[in-house]
């Protein structure tokens, strides 16, 4: 977001927050920033939770970041006795796991591994260096040549890890083994903040397991990021021994944490699982002989397989009979406790019972652990009963008294019986959050679009005191955003299911047509969002068809996210090609990857246009029944209020990919002749740039405008077009982009070399700087911020004042404020740093450095030759 600063001594004082200081690594944080931080500390304080919502590109990270750890370590200096008994280390053994630590572990967590990633950029801006550890499957970790590339890797690991032993990585990883190099207060800074390819980079040089250190590194962090999964689902913390007691936990991208809490509570069984559970639950009579203690729980478990068995075939066939009577593929059962008890035979009083049989399966599986895979339970079984009893768990929480927000549901499947589904759906996301709230100091759920606030309280059953809705750091000027509700050719656009059932191949084409209309008046990259991936592929076969296709690729190269495995080579390639040609197109889907967990930043997102209104399928079982639980239950949000914000914050988080910092910028296009109509609903930096029009001629006129201006306003490094000392300039911050001298008439010989020690001891480096002298009358206006008057000797005897950046805090040289009497007209001259700032002109942007002559270092070196000494004149 903006550029890192070099350790320098700041002026003003440091923000301090309920008397705590937070050592931010800019001089002036964003409005939003310093409400993020208060709201935050304020939870830490006082143990409670928050909902923070703030814009994308306001900071949200950074400021957390910063804020937590100023409080960890405040806790760490109010409690050094904490510190030395190790409160703050993971704890795993069950009397430590009733005590709440004293000092707080920090969980960070976010949806995808790729966030994580940016957040390690936005730790190594800060001058906190806390034991950082990242939680990872061995999927993201493994570094074997054969088990990386596994369809199982969990199994294969065990496989050639537990039982061939044929694995140097894990093999030469002591348990608890940490290397120095990652351990805190390490001087290799490569590694003291790290990422899951620089453990991998490690762990490859040094024949080393990154699953087994970033296990190990976790036990004693300071600070854990992890996807928010990790944490969320009860069956990954037991798998993972994770425990968030005493800890602060934080979730960002938190609008999908809803769905997140409900799938984790969600049973989800096919028949042909169902089969092998009756399968596997069935013991020989030489088994049985073996094995006595597992007769008992081996019959128990085999009954439940049966009575689920009896109860999906019975379902189907009465699903074909009676199919025009259901409402979607499913058939919802009214009485969840009934048909528990009566379908199942799980009942409160039972399910103990039950319980006891699964755990004491799991403590046997625990002991044969490296040892032949003969041995019962075996492993594929262990993992069918993890999927069944984990989630049923959640079920008869508090003795069941949460029965009444799941229902039970047979998924008909057509083209096979195999896959028709007996499912037991969480419609209550408190079910599992609560447990979680509970159990850690407090929560912080914070993300760019969580409008209306007090529904999603209402949803996961916490008190949230802390809520704040932070305003956007850009100005109104920087977006552009229109509705579009027709067509060039007239027709109107809509992505209902009625509409595209009798109109897709047209509204198809419409779309095409409208992208070679504005496209060429966009520059850079361009993202297509679509409601779903059925959509996106009949769009997909349509324009093969007709040719629309090749005719778009030809103006801007076409991607296509796909749904499952292909989506990070997607984004990377549509990176690179950014790179190298700058004009793309991607075509993605709201709720995917794309639209959430991948950062398109500057020219990268131009534009970002949107068809239709992404609501979640309405036959869904999951979406049918969700709207109807809400309603029936007196939820503060009504079921059809729920099904239009999942609709809203999906599209929301799409077009936010638009602007991704302060000095962003890009346009918005929405196409469905319902926008229009709700341009309420939108975020503010949306709604106040909307143009309601479908008059094309008007739309080209206005982008063409509108980034003429941008590319003026906010030049990017990366173009360096031809400019011309004979019109005036603007100056702006190589860094940040912040126009800090407005009309400036440049002459190119106006430079010197300062040999002072360090520029005036205003830089780092030990030697001199080419600085670009500007007298005091030859710009129009500054914007850049002068610091206290500094006196510097011999031999110049002069007072100085530092210039920053107003926005970053970059040094970009000195004003001088005082001389001797003979160097008198150099007061008010400014001397500028050329290589910290970029010259921009009518669209044209180039280096200072580039527009400036340099001049040319002499030095005198004499040579002794013989009796006599040559004196040489040497150019630099």
């Amino acid at each position: 977001m903006r550029a890192k600063e070099k350790s320098q001594k700041k002026k003003s004082a440091p923000p301090r927050f309920l008397g705590i200081e937070v050592d931010f690594p800019y001089e002036n944080p964003y409005q939003a920033q310093r409400a993020l931080m208060s709201k935050a500390m304020v939870g830490f304080v006082k143990s409670q939770n928050a909902i923070l919502e703030s814009p994308t590109g306001t900071g949200k990270s950074l400021a957390l970041l910063s804020s937590s750890l100023a409080y960890q370590d405040y806790m760490k200096a109010t409690h050094p006795d904490a510190v030395k008994r190790g409160y703050i280390a993971y704890q795993e053994s069950e009397s430590q796991d009733t005590a709440d630590q004293i000092i707080p572990q920090i969980w960070y967590t976010s949806r995808t591994h790729t966030q994580l990633k940016q957040l390690v950029s936005e730790l190594k801006k800060l001058r906190y260096t806390p034991q950082m550890a990242i939680l990872a499957a061995k999927r993201h970790t493994c570094v074997h040549s054969k088990v990386k590339n596994a369809d199982d890797v969990e199994r294969a690991c065990q496989q050639i890890h537990q039982k061939l032993h044929q694995c140097p990585y894990g093999s030469n990883t002591p348990n608890n083994y940490i290397p120095n190099e990652f351990r805190k207060g390490s001087t290799d800074s490569k590694y003291s903040k790290y990422t899951i390819e620089d453990l991998k980079e490690f762990c490859i040089e040094n024949i080393r397991c990154p699953y087994i250190i970033s296990r190990n590194l976790v036990k004693q962090a300071d600070l854990i990021l992890a996807p928010y999964n990790y944490v969320i689902d009860g069956s990954i913390r037991n798998q993972m021994k994770i425990n968030l007691r005493g800890s602060i936990l934080i979730v960002k991208k938190k609008h999908n944490v809803e769905s997140t809490c409900r799938d984790a509570a969600t049973l989800n069984l096919t028949l042909d699982d169902i089969r092998r559970g009756c399968e596997w639950s069935v013991l020989t009579e030489g088994q049985q002989e073996l094995y006595q203690s597992l007769v008992g729980p081996y019959r128990a478990i085999n009954a439940l397989f049966e009575s689920f068995m009896d109860y999906v075939t019975s379902k189907r066939t009465k699903f074909e009979s009676q199919r025009n009577n259901f409402y979607g593929d499913y058939i919802a059962e009214d009485n969840t406790e009934l048909v528990l008890k009566n379908q199942f035979n799980l009942t409160t009083t039972y399910w103990p019972s039950l319980l006891n049989d699964y755990k004491l399966l799991c403590k046997i599986d625990k002991e044969n652990n490296n040892t032949d895979s003969t041995r019962l339970p075996h492993e594929a079984f262990m993992t069918l009963l993890h999927n069944v009893f984990r989630p049923l768990q959640n079920v008869f929480i508090n003795n069941g008294e949460v029965m009444r927000d799941f229902k039970i549901v047979y998924q008909y499947k057509k083209e096979s019986d195999d896959k028709d589904m007996l499912r037991i759906i969480c419609l209550n996301p408190a079910v599992v959050f609560r447990t979680i709230a509970d159990t850690v100091h407090n929560v912080i759920l914070t993300s760019g679009t969580l409008s209306p606030l007090s529904s999603f309280a209402s949803e996961l059953g916490v008190n949230f005191p802390n809520l704040l809705s932070a305003t956007h750091v850009i100005e109104q000027e920087q977006v552009m955003a229109f509705a579009i509700s027709n067509a060039p050719n007239g027709d109107i656009l809509s992505s209902t299911y009625s509409n595209m059932k009798a109109n897709g191949d047209k509204t198809y084409r419409n779309l095409a047509d409208i992208l070679k209309r504005l496209l060429p008046h966009i520059p850079d990259g361009v993202l297509l969002f679509l409601p779903s991936y059925s959509m996106l592929s009949n769009l997909r076969q349509c324009w093969t068809r007709t040719g629309e296709f090749s005719t778009i690729d030809k103006m801007k190269k076409i991607f296509i996210e796909e749904q499952r495995k292909k989506s990070n080579n997607t984004y990377e390639n549509y990176k690179k090609q950014i790179k190298s040609e700058k004009k793309t197109l991607l075509i993605a889907v709201c709720r995917g990857k794309m639209s959430e967990g991948m950062d398109f930043t500057d020219n990268q997102a131009r534009a970002v246009f949107a068809f239709g209104i992404p609501f979640p399928a309405i036959n869904d079982a999951d979406v049918a029944l969700k709207k109807s639980y809400n309603d029936s239950t007196g939820k503060e949000t009504k079921g059809n209020e729920w099904y239009e914000a999942q609709a809203y914050r999906s599209l929301f988080q799409a077009i936010g990919r638009c602007i991704r910092h302060k000095n962003d910028y890009g346009s918005i296009i929405l196409i469905d002749e319902r926008f229009g109509k709700v341009t309420d609903k939108f975020p503010k930096w949306v709604s106040k740039s909307f143009n309601i029009t479908s008059n094309y001629d008007e739309i080209t006129e206005k982008l063409k405008r509108f980034y003429g201006e941008m590319k003026i306003k906010f030049p990017m490094k990366a173009i360096e077009d031809e400019v011309t000392t004979e019109s005036p300039f603007d100056l702006t911050c190589a860094a940040c982009f912040e126009k800090l001298y407005e009309s400036v008439l440049i002459n190119p010989k106006s430079t010197n070399f300062q040999e002072y020690k360090g520029f005036l001891n205003v830089v780092d480096e030990k030697k001199g700087q080419f600085i670009y002298i500007m007298k005091d009358d030859d710009k129009k206006s500054a914007k850049v911020k002068e610091e206290e008057a500094t006196w510097f000797g011999e031999p110049e005897s002069i007072a100085y004042k530092r210039l920053r950046c107003p926005s970053c805090g970059k040094i970009i040289g000195v004003k001088i404020h005082a001389s001797k009497y003979e160097n008198k007209k150099k007061i008010n001259n400014s001397w500028l740093l050329i290589d910290q700032l970029y010259a921009n002109q009518i669209g044209r942007s180039s280096p200072l450095d580039k527009i400036v002559q340099k001049p040319k270092l002499m030095t005198l070196q004499t040579t002794t030759i013989g009796d006599s000494k040559q004196t040489t004149l040497n150019f630099l």
